[in-house]
C-alpha cells in the first residue's frame, strides 16, 4: 500500500493547509495509508 504524509506548517488550527490536506486524504479513502506532520505538535514558543 502507498503511504502519503501531508505537511501541515500552519499553527492556525483553520488553516487551508490543514483543511486541503484533510479533504485530499477523505479523497485518498482506503487507497493508500495517510500519515500528519503537523507542526502544532512540536515544541514551540
Amino acid at each position: 500500500m502507498k503511504k502519503i504524509l501531508f505537511v501541515i506548517g500552519s499553527l492556525h488550527r483553520d488553516s487551508f493547509n490543514r483543511i486541503l490536506a484533510q479533504e485530499a486524504a477523505a479523497l485518498i479513502g482506503n487507497r493508500a495509508e495517510v500519515a500528519y506532520l503537523d507542526y502544532a505538535d512540536l515544541p514551540h514558543r
